[in-house]
């Protein structure tokens, strides 16, 4: 929540209903341990950069400052660019 309203501001508000919070978040629910031993994998970012990452995402796009299509090619190029 806490992010959210960095990004996002006080204004914003979530509804959780109760009997869709299990549901969701099983099937939201990754391990990525399986990758980290076979692969030597990392994650690039952590879950609080991934999220911050992620509103400021939608706060852009939502706010008509770039279009969904142009900040997904931003994002794609940005993680290309690190990965040089």
């Amino acid at each position: 929540m806490e992010i959210s309203e960095d990004i996002f501001g006080p204004e914003v508000s979530f509804v959780l209903q109760d009997n869709q919070i299990g549901k969701e978040a099983k099937a939201l629910e990754l391990d990525s341990n399986l990758a980290m031993e076979e692969l030597s994998w990392t994650p690039h970012w952590t879950q609080e950069e991934a999220i911050a990452d992620t509103f400021n995402w939608w706060s852009s796009v939502i706010k008509g400052e770039e279009s969904a299509f142009k900040s997904c090619i931003r994002d794609i190029d940005e993680v290309l660019v690190q990965r040089k």
